[in-house]
């Protein structure tokens, strides 16, 4: 008989197997089968009662009592490596489970030896529930940086696509997924390991790589393979969970990543789904307290592309290759007009590249207006003065964009006319600067649930402003979170606290920075002195 290899499969003969439970006709030979199993997937019912089924009998596609009798050649060696290979995961002994085991075969009288067959100790597989077999489900992906530049895709893109090699599983992969990107080794210790989390957002579909630039080799993008649309949730490249720490864990150390790394697509149990989910979740909230700062540009002396475009066209550039994270082949095509077979990107790389703007900036401010992105640097300008002649170029250019209504950037076109009925012509762009930067949204969040819990509303710690009794139900929970010590006056490895955090309103934050930077609490000096 043929072999299962989705889990469709095995969910189908599970249903068959439970159907056999208490049957007048199947009753007994129910009992022998349970009695004499080795390997067992234990699944969960509606009532959170176990049922466990052995491996000999799911382990072959569309089977029953009477295909089983007849099948001469049946395995359980053989089902084990196949549902393994399934679930992404090996049997394992399990104390609990086994006192589980004997309490089901109590109920359904069936007298259990001390051991499986042959004197072997029973193992088992855990699902949380049958119908979870075909539910949302959890995947490693994995991919080698010695053919694949890993660490570069996933920097510059967040939609990214990845492969199906394991191809049985093409039909268990559905949108809605969760993946987790691994990193193997490549030959440097502690490098391997889980780097990102993302989500699938479409079914796998036969194709080649569109992502040629990303392979060592470029025509390995050619091999048509099923391909999956993911998008990356989170990306922690340097904090990554390292291979070394899985091997450690007690429930994540029989990934079968760690036991067979030769494949590209791993699924997960429900068990191994959630502790890694815990694990990935304190890891990357420990990375996000590392100092977040923009990049450093590296400027190149040649500026030959750089001054064969006008401003206009060079901002745009820019816009496309910062706040829409476009590829430069993309940009010389659709924005600079070229054919890109023939530019291959190179004009809008030389653009870039003068600015000092690489691949680390590529899609840096996606979801910020220019104004936003505009402010960040001046920030990183003030934590780091002496980079600011590296930067100013850069604002520069941001200052020049001009943007229509499909971007998210304010400004006022247009005629307006005074009361005297003279006319003022107005059509630059009008940038409401607002202080944007978060180092760590949940360190913000925090701050504001004991600030409230503390004085019961949110409020300006300089001038009292409270948005909510001004705006009503619009100014809820609104407050801005002012970071006290700057990046420059931290001690290497420090990080922020919650107390290091005040509530200002959008007024007095930006009074705060403007130069030169003084205190919240020389501001709130200023205006007791001021108000009248």
């Amino acid at each position: 008989m043929q072999l299962v290899n989705s889990l469709e499969q095995l969910k189908r003969n599970i249903e068959v197997l439970e159907s056999y439970q208490g049957s007048k006709i199947y009753n007994q030979k129910f009992r022998n089968f349970i009695k004499k199993g080795i390997c067992f997937l234990v699944t969960l019912d509606e009532d959170g009662n176990y049922f466990f089924s052995p491996s000999r009998f799911i382990g072959y596609v569309g089977n029953s009592f009477e295909k089983h009798i007849n099948n001469r050649g049946k395995d359980g060696g053989v089902t084990n490596n196949a549902i393994s290979e399934i679930l992404g995961f090996e049997p394992q002994e399990d104390h609990d489970l086994e006192v589980s085991f004997q309490r089901f075969c109590s109920e359904n009288n069936i007298e259990y030896n001390e051991t499986g067959a042959f004197g072997k100790v029973r193992k088992y597989w855990v699902f949380d529930s049958a119908a979870n077999l075909g539910a949302s489900r959890t995947w490693i992906f994995q991919g080698n940086p010695n053919r694949f530049k890993v660490d570069e895709y996933l920097r510059e893109n967040k939609d990214i696509v990845w492969s199906i090699r394991q191809e049985h599983y093409v039909k268990d992969i559905q949108i809605g997924d969760t993946v987790y990107i691994w990193r193997s080794e490549a030959g440097k210790r502690s490098y391997g390991g889980v780097v990102a989390r993302a989500t699938v957002t479409g079914l796998p579909v036969f194709r080649k790589d569109v992502t040629s630039e990303y392979w060592v080799t470029p025509s390995d993008a050619n091999e048509v393979l099923p391909r999956v649309p993911v998008h990356v949730v989170e990306l922690a490249l340097e904090g990554h969970l390292s291979r070394e720490f899985l091997k450690s864990n007690p429930v994540l150390s029989n990934l079968l990543i760690l036991k067979m790394s030769n494949n590209t697509n791993y699924l997960l149990s429900a068990i191994q789904a959630e502790e890694l989910l815990q694990q990935w979740s304190s890891t990357v909230s420990k990375v996000s307290d590392i100092k977040r700062e923009i990049p450093l540009p590296e400027p190149v002396s040649r500026n030959r592309e750089f001054l064969s475009y006008s401003e206009q066209l060079r901002g745009k550039v820019i816009y496309e290759y910062l706040f829409n994270g476009n590829t430069h082949r993309w940009i010389d095509e659709h924005t600079l007009e070229l054919d890109p077979e023939w530019s291959r990107g190179y004009q809008t790389m030389g653009i870039l590249h003068h600015l000092g703007l690489k691949s680390a900036f590529k899609g840096l401010f996606k979801g910020l207006t220019v104004a936003e992105a505009i402010d960040l640097i001046e920030q990183e300008c003030d934590d780091h003065p002496t980079d600011r002649n590296l930067y100013e170029p850069i604002i520069s250019s941001l200052s020049g964009i001009k943007v229509n209504n499909e971007h998210q950037d304010e400004y006022t076109i247009g005629d307006v006319q005074s009361d005297e009925g003279k006319e003022y012509p107005e059509g630059k762009i009008a940038f409401v600067l607002h202080k944007k930067r978060e180092r760590n949204p949940k360190l913000i969040k925090e701050a504001k649930r004991l600030f409230i819990r503390k004085h019961g509303r949110l409020f300006c710690e300089a001038c009292k402003f409270d948005f909510q009794k001004v705006y009503g139900d619009r100014g809820i929970d609104f407050i801005e979170g002012h970071h006290k010590k700057l990046i420059s006056e931290m001690d290497e490895g420090e990080k922020t606290k919650v107390e290091d955090i005040a509530m200002l309103c959008s007024n007095c934050h930006r009074m705060i920075h403007r130069k030169p930077l003084i205190s919240v609490e020389q501001l709130t000096e200023v205006i007791d002195q001021n108000f009248i």
